[in-house]
């Protein structure tokens, strides 16, 4: 018969690996988003920086794009960490770079260009944001 303290560790043991396991695929999901987000102002640059009075939207595409990158390596290797070695190393990656992520959103949707935007998307939007910030949440949660 099983020792109800060794099968107390096995459960916590196994919690926790879920936890991980779900904290590294938000942070590999927000990987992706970022990279979507950053395609999508891209392109949105790109083809307004051909009328003459919006030039300057081409160097906004270049720095979102680099910024974009960081925050998408950030998450990947946030996850990376978190699966690996240190789930709260990685949980606060992750939480850094969605909390990157967030300023760069709200600027190109709201700030930047919102006349081009249709806003009939926009709450459903916001869930693009989210997977990174939960893996950066449940990555630093401390479990018992």
């Amino acid at each position: 018969m099983d020792n109800p303290v060794e099968t107390s560790d096995k459960c916590e043991h196994a919690t926790r690996k879920q936890y991980c396991l779900i904290s590294a695929l938000l942070g590999w999901l927000g990987a992706v988003n970022s990279l979507l987000i950053g395609f999508w102002v891209l392109t949105t640059c790109l083809e307004l920086s051909q009328i003459p009075p919006m030039e300057q939207l081409l160097f906004q595409a270049y720095i979102t794009i680099i910024v974009m990158a960081a925050s998408a390596f950030a998450f990947i290797y946030g996850s990376y960490v978190i699966w690996k070695t240190s789930r709260r190393k990685g949980g606060i990656i992750n939480l850094l770079g969605g909390l990157i992520l967030i300023p760069v959103y709200i600027y190109f949707t709201l700030l930047s260009q919102p006349t081009l935007k249709p806003t009939l998307f926009w709450p459903m939007e916001i869930l693009l944001l989210a997977p990174a910030i939960m893996s950066g949440i449940i990555g630093t949660l401390k479990l018992k």
